[in-house]
């Protein structure tokens, strides 16, 4: 039998400095990991698999889910915008789209996939746009007949072009890199309704722009966004054969009838506006918003054919059904004469 190994001191000191020069190497290597890893993973992926954008295509679906419920929908059917989001639901999905942007980046450098790319970072833009633009049956009343965009929440307007810009170049590079593309419809969406945000302006190419889209093939997401572009910009433009197929024919909701009054108005067909406007003015059943601006808007009919003077009592009156310092301002335009 051998005796047992006898170590030296000096060797046991030797060995037990090797080992605690190991312990902050694997600390190292595990931090690199943890910090590095995802990356390094999507980097081999995109390296080998360049167009497996699966995953890019996942986060965006899971951001539509929570679009979709808070998805309006009105009386006659229409989805014209999305209920507010809290402060914590925002603060929770921008972080999310924020990363989503990371794992986008991974995948830069990819000839093949460069549309796709770019329509990924045109939707995780406009997505967030959605967070803080308030889109909802107000608005659309707001910018179809006084041509007012939709208020912002938790964003100042500055910053708000910003991301609206960025989300108008990103939809328009994708389109002309593949015209063709599988999300063609919503990158058109995108870039108009982005243009509308960022140029605070509704140009005719706008309306020409949603003309082009073939709304079945929307996301169920970005449809409340269509609704509220298509339902302003048609009934703005005048377009009623446009705004009659996304509303309802038999629909008598107050949204529906004061969006034909005002289509009816741009199109110069005033006999039929007046109609319609005088029926909702009357209506007691109406909330008094909406009979207070059909009120209005026969005394926008009257201007037009027989000047301020004959107008005003109608705004007068509709003051009367409804507060509202939009008409105390035109009251006073309209006194100090033309």
């Amino acid at each position: 039998m051998l005796p047992p190994r006898i170590e030296s001191t000096r060797v046991r000191r030797r060995r037990s400095r090797k080992i605690w020069f190991l312990i902050p190497l694997i600390g190292l290597i595990g931090f690199l990991a943890y910090r590095y890893g995802e990356g390094a993973y999507l980097a081999i992926r995109q390296r080998f698999l360049p167009e497996n954008l699966q995953l890019l295509e996942s986060r965006s679906s899971h951001v539509e889910e929570q679009l979709i419920a808070h998805s309006i929908r009105s009386d006659d059917g229409a989805l014209p915008g999305y209920t507010l989001f809290s402060e914590e639901e925002r603060e929770q999905i921008v972080a999310y789209l924020k990363d989503s942007r990371r794992i986008l980046s991974f995948y830069e450098g990819s000839t093949e996939t460069g549309a796709a790319l770019q329509a990924s970072a045109a939707l995780f833009q406009f997505y967030e746009l959605l967070l803080y633009v308030q889109l909802n049956e107000r608005s659309v009343l707001d910018l179809a007949g006084r041509g007012f965009l939709p208020s912002l929440t938790g964003i100042n307007a500055e910053t708000f072009r910003e991301k609206a810009r960025s989300s108008l170049l990103l939809s328009r590079k994708s389109l002309a890199m593949d015209p063709g593309q599988r999300r063609a419809d919503d990158l058109r969406l995108i870039e108009a309704v982005s243009d509308l945000l960022y140029n605070e302006r509704t140009d005719p190419h706008l309306f020409d722009q949603l003309i082009r889209i073939n709304r079945d093939k929307i996301a169920p997401g970005l449809k409340p966004t269509y609704a509220f572009a298509s339902l302003a910009l048609f009934a703005r433009s005048g377009n009623r054969e446009r705004l009659n197929e996304i509303l309802d024919v038999d629909s008598k909701s107050g949204m529906s009838q004061m969006l034909r009054i005002y289509a009816l108005f741009h199109a110069r067909d005033y006999i039929q506006a007046m109609q319609l406007a005088r029926t909702l003015m009357v209506d007691a059943q109406a909330e008094p918003a909406l009979r207070s601006e059909a009120a209005r808007m026969m005394g926008e009919i009257f201007r037009i054919q027989s000047g301020a003077a004959a107008g005003l009592p109608y705004l007068y009156q509709a003051r009367e059904l409804h507060a509202d310092p939009f008409l105390d301002e035109l009251i006073q335009q309209w006194q100090a004469g033309p």
